[in-house]
């Protein structure tokens, strides 16, 4: 039964990622926000190599996964929310607002922990903006957020659904204010008071460290304006503003084994 359970979760993930990740490639391409970059299809290339070593890990990883995590202390009622015994939806909605606002700090942290930051910087080195960038992240970081969500999946003992849809929003989340195409202004003034758009996370990309040190949230948008991380507006204009770090802008720093080493320099 559990083999049936992490089987079917991992059709229904890799069928709304391939579905998420071609729907909004395409908008950016229909309606792309941003000039296209000349260089912009070998960023690609190597950011879906990464991704694919991404994925490859995870897949090697076996049952190591959240879902079977929750599975086991769902069996031994082990953790807060199995000893509570919920109401499925009240511990659904708290598990999404709980684990984004991990989400959060653990963002946060990787810009202010400079072990961390060098893992994380992968993400950042590059110098456009589109869904591919919303995957591109370092195997060792990958990790590192795996534990601190198992660690958290452990402590509040979270169900196997409520973590599965929160693993599935949390990316096509990230695919979305990834992308490079913009809302129109009323509707994008409006979902940006709930959740993080294209817009203001395309500022947390800026060049300009003032900015990519804001707009730390990666679903629900209130988080930057609680805690005081919120920039609403870049300096330069968003159709042209400069994206990446300053310290990465040749070519040959985008190509995967450059973003691999990274890191260790």
């Amino acid at each position: 039964m559990t083999n049936a359970l992490l089987e079917s979760e991992n059709i229904i993930r890799s069928g709304v990622f391939l579905a998420g990740f071609i729907s909004f490639t395409t908008l950016g391409l229909v309606w792309p926000y941003r000039k296209k970059d000349p260089n912009r299809k070998l960023i690609n290339f190597h950011n879906i190599f990464l991704i694919s070593t991404n994925a490859l890990m995870q897949k090697a990883l076996g049952p190591v996964t959240l879902i079977a995590l929750a599975l086991h202390l769902e069996k031994t009622s082990f953790g807060l929310f199995n000893q509570l015994q919920l109401n499925s939806s009240l511990e659904l909605i708290i598990t999404l607002v709980v684990m984004d606002l991990v989400i959060y700090t653990q963002h946060l942290l990787t810009h202010r922990v400079p072990l961390l930051w060098k893992l994380h910087g992968v993400h950042h080195t590059d110098t456009g903006f589109d869904t591919s960038t919303a995957l591109r992240f370092h195997p060792l970081e990958t990790l590192f957020s795996l534990g601190v969500k198992a660690f958290f999946v452990t402590l509040l003992g979270i169900s196997p659904l409520a973590i599965f849809l929160f693993e599935v929003l949390i990316n096509f989340s990230a695919m979305f204010h990834h992308s490079n195409f913009s809302l129109p202004p009323s509707v994008e003034k409006t979902v940006r008071k709930l959740i993080v758009t294209p817009d203001m996370h395309r500022i947390h990309h800026s060049v300009l460290v003032k900015e990519t040190d804001s707009n730390f949230s990666f679903f629900i948008s209130a988080w930057d304006r609680i805690f005081g991380t919120y920039t609403e507006s870049a300096e330069s204009p968003p159709q042209t503003m400069k994206i990446g770090l300053e310290s990465h802008r040749e070519i040959k720093s985008q190509k995967v084994w450059s973003l691999l080493k990274q890191p260790f320099r």
